[in-house]
């Protein structure tokens, strides 16, 4: 926090208390790029800045979040392997019912 003499914040009398600014990150951007980065701002109702940091934001956390690596006992993995092959085999055997079952009923899937 910085104080900045000579200005008022309502309780200290002429001092006013603020951030201090993060250092700018430039990049350039060619036209229809730019376009269409303001057009999407517009669209989520933010400044170019707010929305250029909220994307790079997100992209650099599934970013990270992609490459991370967890470890599991051997009970544990085994179990989570057996969720996902469980999840993996009831989406086949919808898209199986989707692709034969003429009323779609799914009830050939549901029972899992």
């Amino acid at each position: 926090m910085q104080i900045r003499p000579g200005q008022n914040d309502g309780r200290l009398g002429n001092t006013e208390v603020s951030s201090p600014k993060s250092p700018p990150l430039n990049t350039r951007i060619k036209g229809p790029q730019r376009a269409l980065i303001e057009r999407a701002a517009r669209q989520a109702d933010k400044s170019i800045s707010d929305f250029v940091r909220d994307a790079a934001i997100q992209e650099a956390q599934n970013t990270l979040l992609d490459k991370t690596r967890f470890e599991l006992a051997p009970a544990a993995w085994a179990q989570f392997i057996a969720l996902v092959v469980g999840s993996v085999a009831r989406a086949e055997a919808q898209g199986r019912c989707d692709a034969t079952c003429r009323t779609r009923c799914r009830s050939c899937c549901l029972r899992a």
